[in-house]
């Protein structure tokens, strides 16, 4: 009875509704988080917070969270640099901050294509501690189908992805606040 479908309008265009695709909210709740909120710069999905993450959040965020998550939000706003900090000052110390954003394969989507170093820099330059980050290639036409996960050792070598036709690959990045 409590469970809710994805409002994502993008997720409805695939047919990810109909599909059963559970909306963030549900999924959380499965796993015993019982206080959410979403945000988005419109009301069009229904969000419980209306903000435009290009401008600072108000200081009534600041500290707020334990865990915030980056589903695929920030290659889609222009302002990295004022999203990031948001992001920063919404988190309280000791909680931590979940990023899972493209990084190839993935052409027309959004803006831009984070690199694993403007979260290793960023985040450790600004009282961080990385916990876990990793490469998860995603099947084109199945989504549902086993990702190919890898974890990622950030050296200052070149990381080199073999980009097959079929998949896109994304970058998770996991970082705690410790300061």
């Amino acid at each position: 009875d409590e469970r809710k479908t994805t409002t994502s309008l993008f997720g409805r265009s695939l047919g990810y509704d109909k599909a059963g695709f559970i909306h963030a909210e549900t999924c959380f709740r499965m796993f015993g988080i019982a206080q959410y909120e979403d945000m988005d710069a419109s009301d069009a999905e229904g969000p419980t917070i209306i903000h435009d993450l290009n401008t600072p959040v108000p200081e009534s965020l600041h500290g707020r969270y334990g865990w915030l998550l980056d589903g695929g939000t920030m290659e889609h706003i222009l302002d990295v640099k004022s999203t990031l900090f948001n992001i920063v000052n919404m988190v309280r110390v000791g909680g931590s901050v979940l990023h899972m954003n493209p990084t190839s394969g993935w052409m027309n989507h959004g803006f831009f294509q984070m690199s694993p170093c403007l979260y290793y820099d960023f985040y450790q330059a600004n009282g961080f501690e990385v916990q876990a980050a990793y490469v998860v290639q995603v099947a084109i036409k199945d989504i549902r189908a086993s990702a190919r996960i890898r974890e990622y050792q950030h050296t200052h070598h070149t990381l080199v992805v073999k980009d097959d036709a079929g998949f896109r690959t994304n970058f998770v990045f996991v970082a705690r606040n410790v300061a």
